[in-house]
């Protein structure tokens, strides 16, 4: 005779829950989105290095680094500026250039206490030396994607 433990229990009944009400996974405390975008643009990938440089210290592989990417969870944790879109617009996002993206809302990098990159600066690997806006005074610019972070998004392991 099969027994569940309690963690067992549970987690059948997240599942059970997930397929029947077709709950959002983030709704669930899931790890990942329930879809993920099919591709990722290498430029994403260059840019998140820029954004994060602890990422591209922490021994990630190129597919890794785009697994994340493509789940739409990872991808606001990276790139909040872009929090505002859907999860069916953000996996649409993923697959194209940085620059063929929508514009980011550079509002919520107003002020940042760190530096601050535009679209083009980010996908050109420039230093926190050149970045747009270097302090807290300074406005974001209208193209802003980041500002530079220590440590890793969110839910990168």
């Amino acid at each position: 005779m099969l027994t569940f433990t309690n963690s067992l229990r549970l987690t059948a009944a997240a599942f059970a829950a997930t397929a029947l009400c077709g709950c959002e996974a983030r709704e669930m405390g899931v790890n990942f989105a329930d879809q993920q975008a099919k591709s990722v643009d290498n430029s994403w990938v260059t840019a998140i290095n820029t954004c994060w440089p602890d990422v591209a210290h922490q021994g990630y592989s190129l597919e890794g680094m785009k697994r994340y990417l493509a789940d739409p969870l990872h991808f606001r944790a990276a790139f909040s500026t872009y929090s505002a879109l859907n999860d069916s617009e953000l996996r649409t996002v993923v697959t194209r250039p940085v620059m063929a993206a929508p514009p980011p809302d550079s509002s919520l990098l107003s002020h940042s206490q760190t530096a601050v990159f535009t679209r083009s600066q980010a996908i050109s690997g420039v230093n926190q030396q050149n970045a747009s806006a270097t302090d807290n005074t300074t406005a974001a610019p209208t193209d802003a994607l980041c500002a530079i972070h220590s440590g890793t998004p969110v839910g990168f392991r």
